[in-house]
Parts: C-alpha cells; structure tokens; sequence
C-alpha cells in the first residue's frame, strides 16, 4: 500500500496543500516554518514508533489556561451535533485527507479542544508498510564490540534493534550507552563472523545472504569515486574496503557515514520484497553538494520497491530526478501556505536558479557581498554615470575583491542613478 494524495487546508499556517505522491519519488520544498516536517509527520503515524506530537498554542481565557489547536477560518465557526460531514463527529475538526493506492480517503481530523498535546486522527486509516527517517543521523564515533550474539537476527529483528536505539535516544533515554551505530557494527561482525563459517563453525546461509545483499547495496549507494569494494570483518573491527584505501567503519566521514545509516535502516526494513515507503526528513545532511545530487538516484535503484517522500532545502536534491514529483511550499499575500507542483523546467535550473525561483531567495550572495555592493553603488549613483565614473567604479569593485559581481553591480548603478535622476 502506497500513499496517492495529501490535503490539508485551514490549519495552522497551511492554506491549499494538494500533493499528489509519485508512486517512486515524491520532494517538498519550502522555508524554514514552511510546515515540511509535519506534512512528513502526517504520513509518519501510520508506521508506528514515534507518532508525531503536536503542541497546542496556550492562550490566558477566563478560565484560566487554555489551548488551541489552530484552527482557523471558516472551520473556527462551531459545528451544530447533527451537522458533521463524514468522518467527523462531535469534538473534532476536520483539515484534510489523505488518499491511499487503493483508492481509499481518510480524513484528517484533530480534536476541536485540546491539551497542550494532541495528534492527528484518522477515520480510515489504511495499513501503510513503511518507515520514516529523521533529520538528526546518529554520529559514527568508536566503540568497541566485546560480545556478538551467536543467534544470527532476521531482518526485521535487526531493523528493530536500531528502532529501538533511536526512540530511546530521540525520548531522552539510553540503551546501555548503545547508539545506533554500535548495533550496525555488532550486526556486521554476527553476520561475517558466521556467515561463511569456518572448520569449526558450520557456514549460515541466512548471515551470509544477509551481509553480501548489504554489500550490493553499497556498492550502488555510495559515491562512485569511494570505490567501494568489499566490508571486511577484522575482529573486533569492521572495515570498509575501497579503491581509495581502508578505513575502519568508526572512522568514516560524516557524508559516508549518512548514506550507510540510510541505506542500512532502508535495507533491513524491506524484508519481504513488497511494496512500502520511506520518509526521510533533509537526506542532504552531511552531504557534499555532489552527493547530494546522486543520494537519491542511487537509492531509487538500490530499492526498487520503495516509494520515497522527502523534505529538503537542497537545490541538489530537488533538481536530481526528472521523473519525480516535486512541490514547494510558497507563502501568499495573507502569509498562509500553500503547494505548487513544480514544473521540468523548474527542476532543470541551476542550484542558482532553484535557490531563486524555487526557494524564494532574491538572491544568492553572502550578505557582506550584498552590503559591500550596495555601499560602492551610494558612493557613485549620485555622481553620474559617465564613461570615466564607470570606470571607476568597476575599479573599486575590483579593488574590493567583487570583480566578479562588476556587470550585475553596474545594471545595479544604472537603475539607482536613473531613479535619482527622474
């Protein structure tokens, strides 16, 4: 079961959202405070583990202390009992929908008074297999494996482990001082340790298909210049073998080791060949511009069944697919917000043209530049533009280290002086 369609309208500063999800790759885009992670969050409750928590806006009434839920609108005006559309009963407000592959609608509802947490609700919930990834990836860091379960884990059970580390670590707690990373290290030590065997130890297929299909995986997911060849288990150690050299798997950068820690709870999700979904919140942490270009490519093909939903604000990301659907979160003239599926040709652009046409920058100079610029330009806008000012004024830019910026900074000028001058 994938997702097909997500509305919500009239809740918080949400205004028209309408995604329709490729079944493949689906990208939302925005600011900051756009809503990105929420959308994120609405299709995150239907895996399970972490369900997303959303804060009431507390307000002194007479009463005393109370919270809203946000709404706004038309749905702030109260609903007589016998007058609630389908999928709505007394006590909750519906925002939207979301639609399933299988032609299924849901509503979604949130309670109409709330405490200072609530969640969404569902009147039709249908079984979504699927898994989110958070924005925050664990950090690769030592630590030392001084026992390894002998009984090799399934799949699920493995991808488990780690769920399990990272709820505990995203409430506050800790596994016996385990990270997420420690149990990806124990694992490939388990399964290289008894999956070809030795004189002693009988051979278990089951380790051996285990650690060879995560072998495969990387060998597509990382970058190509890596050369990843082989992991080899040096006990106590992992190490990551490449054209490149050998690296523990402790001492990896931060940009390889995102894309194991993606690919590792991607892999050991995906345990039975069907159909399913991954959520993942800025896959562009940690990565090189040029990564950031591939990540998502190399994982399409890594995992053909999966059909990935993601948020982000790299213009990387969201030009690396044609055949995807892509959707900025935009702000109207009433600051609400609303989504715009983004056409080929806004995908096509440069990382500059995207910054600026899709992510709403005017520009995309540091502010010092900008600063810099405007500064040189007051200086000469008020003494003519001449052919001997021009040149002097490309000079200074010159001599300030923007020669770069000359022809831009003299349309600049040009403008300013003729406003003046009018």
């Amino acid at each position: 079961m994938l997702f097909k369609n997500l509305k919500i309208d009239g809740w918080r500063q949400y205004k028209n959202i309408d995604i329709n999800f490729h079944p493949r790759l689906t990208i939302i885009t925005g600011a900051n405070g756009a809503g990105k992670t929420t959308l994120l969050g609405v299709l995150n409750q239907h895996f399970g583990g972490i369900t997303p928590q959303l804060i009431g806006v507390p307000i002194i009434a007479s009463g005393g202390l109370k919270y809203l839920s946000s709404i706004w609108g038309q749905k702030r005006v109260g609903l007589a009992p016998n007058n609630y559309p389908p999928g709505m009963h007394s006590g909750t407000i519906n925002i939207g929908s979301v639609e399933y592959g299988n032609g299924t609608i849901s509503q979604i509802n949130i309670p109409e008074n709330t405490g200072s947490i609530y969640h969404f609700q569902f009147n039709s919930m249908q079984s979504v297999k699927g898994a989110s990834i958070s924005s925050h990836r664990p950090i690769f860091k030592y630590e030392s494996v001084s026992t390894i379960p002998t009984n090799v884990s399934t799949k699920s059970q493995i991808y488990q482990n780690y769920r399990n580390s990272y709820i505990n670590r995203y409430n506050g707690g800790q596994t016996n001082n385990r990270t997420e990373t420690y149990y990806i290290k124990e694992t490939l030590i388990s399964l290289g340790a008894f999956g070809e065997g030795n004189a002693v130890i009988q051979p278990n297929p089951q380790a051996l298909q285990l650690l060879e299909g995560f072998k495969n995986i990387l060998k597509v997911v990382l970058p190509k210049n890596l050369g990843f060849q082989s992991i080899s288990v040096r006990m106590p150690e992992v190490v990551l073998v490449t054209a490149t050299g050998e690296f523990p798997i402790d001492a990896v950068s931060g940009g390889v080791a995102s894309i194991i820690d993606l690919a590792w709870q991607i892999y050991m999700y995906d345990n039975d060949g069907f159909p399913f979904v991954i959520t993942i919140d800025e896959p562009e942490n940690h990565l090189h511009p040029e990564i950031q270009k591939s990540v998502l490519v190399n994982m399409i093909n890594a995992f053909p069944n999966c059909q990935f939903i993601v948020s982000t604000h790299s213009p990387f990301i969201i030009g690396s697919i044609p055949e995807s659907n892509a959707y900025a979160l935009r702000y109207d003239e009433s600051n609400k917000v609303y989504s715009t599926l983004l056409e080929t040709v806004d995908k096509a652009g440069t990382a500059n043209d995207i910054l600026r046409e899709v992510l709403g920058l005017d520009d995309t100079m540091p502010d010092w530049v900008d600063a810099k610029i405007e500064s040189i330009v007051n200086q000469y806008k008020n003494i003519g533009v001449n052919k001997e000012n021009v040149a002097s004024f490309k000079q200074s830019l010159i001599d300030a280290g923007l020669g770069k910026y000359v022809s831009s900074s003299l349309i600049k000028l040009v403008e300013e002086y003729k406003i003046i001058d009018n």
